[in-house]
C-alpha cells in the first residue's frame, strides 16, 4: 500500500479558489469531528500475513487463531502467562500485505468521502491514507484502556484516523467519539458481510467498548494531508480558511507563472450607493471578509466593482419573446462601471473587463438577463448587472 504523499500539490488556482469559496464555513457552523458509514458488497482486501498466509473473510475461527499467532497482544507484556484471556491483538503494517488490486481504488473512494465528510476537501485532493495496522478484538473485557484522548500526531502531516471494520460477525464493540458533543457508532450492524468505516480528527477522545460476542477485525490508516498539518486540520479548526490561506501563499510565490488579477462574482448585486464592504450581507460578507484577511496577509489588493455585461441582439433575436431567447454569450462586452476600495472610495470608472479573469467558468450561460436596452443607432441589447470582487 503506497505511503501518503508529502510533496507540494499542484494547484489550478482559479478552480481551487472557487471550490474553496463555495465551501467557506460560517463562524458558528457545526463541524463534523467524526464520520461513520457502511459499504455494501465491498472488495475483499486479500489480507496475506507474512507469517501465516492468506486470511479469509468473513473471519473464521481458524484464521483468527492464525492471526493471533502472527500478531502481538496489547498491551505488550513479556510474561506468556499474561496472554491468557487476551482480547486485543495487533499486527503492524509491515507484518501483512493487501494483495487485491481492487482494494486501492476502493480505498481512494473512501478517502474522498471521508475528506468531504470531515470538511477537509470535497474532492479528496491532497488527502491520502497511510496503512498503520490490522487489529483483532476478541470477545471479553478490553485488555488495554478503551479510552484514548486526542494527542499531537507523530507524523507532521497526519490529521486523523480511518478505521475500517472488515467482515466478521460480532456483537458490541461500539466506538464513542467525543469533542464537545458525543457520537456513538454501532459498528456491529451488518458486520458479517459489509465493511463499516469510522474516521475522526486527531484531537478527539475515542472510546472502544468491549466485543460481547464474536470478534472484530479492523484495518487502521493514518489520514495524511500533503501540505496541511494537524494544527490546521483539526476538529475545532476552520478548514476552509486554512485552505484559502494555502492558496494565497501559493499564489504569492508563483504570481509570475500564474496571474496578478482574478475576479469573483458575488451572489447579490449591490446598489451603487451601497458598493462597499459595509453594504455586503450574508454569504457575500463572509466571502469578502475571508478574502480581505488573506489579501492583507499576503499583500494583495482587493476591490469591489459593479459589472455591466451587454450583448447586442440580431434581428432574429428581436422577433423572439424575451424569456425564450437563447443568448449567445460569445459577443458579450463587459465593463466595470465603478471600481471602489472596500470603504467605498472610488478608484476608477468604465474599465474594460475580460471574462478570462473570472474564476467562475461561464457564469452567464443559461442565465436570463436583468434588463433590455434599445437604441436607434445600435438596436436592442440585453444587460446583466453584477457585483464582483477583484
Amino acid at each position: 500500500m503506497p505511503k501518503a504523499l508529502l510533496s507540494t500539490p499542484t494547484f489550478n488556482l482559479p478552480e481551487d479558489l472557487l471550490e474553496c469559496l463555495y465551501h467557506l464555513e460560517p463562524a458558528d457552523s457545526s463541524k463534523a469531528f467524526a464520520l461513520f458509514d457502511t459499504q455494501k458488497n465491498p472488495p475483499n482486501p486479500g489480507l496475506c500475513l507474512k507469517n501465516g498466509g492468506l486470511i479469509g473473510l468473513p473471519l473464521s475461527d481458524g484464521d483468527a487463531e492464525v492471526f493471533r499467532t502472527a500478531s502481538h497482544p496489547l498491551p505488550l507484556n513479556k510474561d506468556p502467562e499474561a496472554f491468557v484471556g487476551q482480547t486485543t491483538w495487533v499486527l503492524p503494517a509491515g507484518g501483512f500485505e493487501i494483495q487485491n488490486p481492487a482494494w486501492e481504488p476502493f480505498l481512494r473512494d473512501l478517502v474522498t468521502k471521508v475528506s468531504a465528510g470531515l470538511g477537509v476537501d470535497s474532492t479528496g485532493k491532497g488527502v491520502s491514507a497511510e496503512l498503520l495496522n490490522l487489529s483483532l478484538y476478541n470477545e471479553g473485557p478490553l485488555s488495554m484502556p478503551g479510552r484514548e484522548c486526542g494527542k499531537r500526531p507523530s507524523n507532521p502531516r497526519m490529521f486523523g484516523t480511518l478505521a475500517i471494520t472488515l467482515p466478521s460477525r460480532y456483537e458490541g464493540g461500539d466506538v464513542c467519539i467525543s469533542r464537545g458533543g458525543r457520537q456513538v457508532f454501532a459498528t456491529s450492524q451488518s458486520s458479517a458481510f459489509d465493511i463499516l468505516y469510522i474516521a475522526w480528527f486527531h484531537d478527539v477522545t475515542r472510546e472502544v467498548r468491549p466485543v460481547l460476542a464474536g470478534r472484530r477485525l479492523v484495518l487502521t490508516y493514518n489520514l495524511v494531508h500533503s501540505t496541511l498539518g494537524p494544527d490546521v486540520l483539526a476538529a475545532g479548526s476552520n478548514k476552509s480558511v486554512a485552505k484559502l490561506d494555502l492558496l494565497f501563499s501559493y499564489w504569492k510565490e508563483n504570481v509570475e507563472e500564474e496571474t496578478s488579477l482574478l475576479a469573483y462574482l458575488l451572489n447579490d448585486e449591490l446598489d451603487d450607493d451601497k458598493l462597499s464592504y459595509n453594504g455586503l450581507e450574508g454569504q457575500d460578507l463572509r466571502t469578502v471578509t475571508h478574502l480581505r484577511q488573506a489579501s492583507e496577509k499576503y499583500d494583495f489588493c482587493i476591490y469591489l466593482a459593479s459589472l455591466k455585461r451587454s450583448i447586442q441582439l440580431n434581428d432574429e433575436d428581436d422577433d423572439d419573446r424575451f424569456h425564450e431567447r437563447e443568448i449567445d454569450q460569445s459577443g458579450a462586452k463587459s465593463t466595470l462601471e465603478r471600481v471602489v476600495e472596500l470603504d467605498g472610495t472610488e478608484l476608477a470608472k468604465g474599465m474594460y473587463f475580460e471574462d478570462e479573469i473570472l474564476i467562475q467558468e461561464e457564469p452567464f450561460e443559461g442565465v436570463e438577463p436583468d434588463d433590455e436596452e434599445s437604441s436607434d443607432t445600435t438596436g436592442s441589447s440585453v444587460v446583466y448587472q453584477r457585483t464582483v470582487r477583484v
